[in-house]
């Protein structure tokens, strides 16, 4: 995942990252977001990578993105309407769920996967409550969609995460640090 404050130069990590890896692109209120989106949208189709642009389907649309990742504000209200509506039948979707009311809705609009999310401490969401494992592996139990784990996931606990069922995990420090 990209981030403005953790990752401000995205370009040069995603470079770095085996094509076996997804990328969610979520600048928000970048003044530069759209440039950043195409610059990235051409490394990846490179290098065979998957992009999906978070919470901006007609960003996603503009730079032919592989799909849309879904913040959990956005399952909810009359956003959410545009945001199914807006959808591409071949897209791949997403959706950051962090309560199980946010599970049940994304399940409803049909996404493909959700990232479950912080399950561990996390330098992007300080304030937040980490859910855990035992957290994480209720997420899992309770749905069918393919679950990833978010949020403080390092080669130390990622064992841990694929030990819930969940199929993979997501994250920005861990992609971060790659040399």
């Amino acid at each position: 995942m990209t981030d403005l404050k953790r990752t401000p130069d995205p370009v040069e990590i995603i470079k770095k990252l085996n094509s076996d890896t997804a990328v969610i692109f979520r600048h928000y209120g970048s003044e530069n977001k759209e440039k950043i989106a195409h610059e990235l949208m051409q490394i990846t189709r490179t290098k065979g990578m998957t992009l999906l642009v978070s919470g901006d389907y007609q960003l996603a649309r503009k730079i032919n993105a592989d799909g849309l990742h879904i913040p959990e504000y956005l399952l909810y209200g009359e956003k959410a309407g545009d945001v199914y509506r807006n959808i591409k039948p071949k897209w791949l979707v997403t959706a950051a769920v962090h309560r199980a009311r946010a599970l049940n809705r994304a399940e409803k609009m049909g996404v493909d996967a959700v990232l479950v999310s912080p399950v561990f401490k996390t330098q992007s969401h300080v304030s937040a409550n980490p859910i855990g494992i035992i957290g994480l592996a209720k997420f899992v139990q309770k749905t069918r969609v393919p679950v990833f784990a978010l949020g403080g996931v390092t080669n130390k606990n990622k064992k841990r995460v694929f030990e819930t069922g969940a199929v993979g995990f997501a994250g920005i420090g861990h992609f971060s640090d790659i040399k």
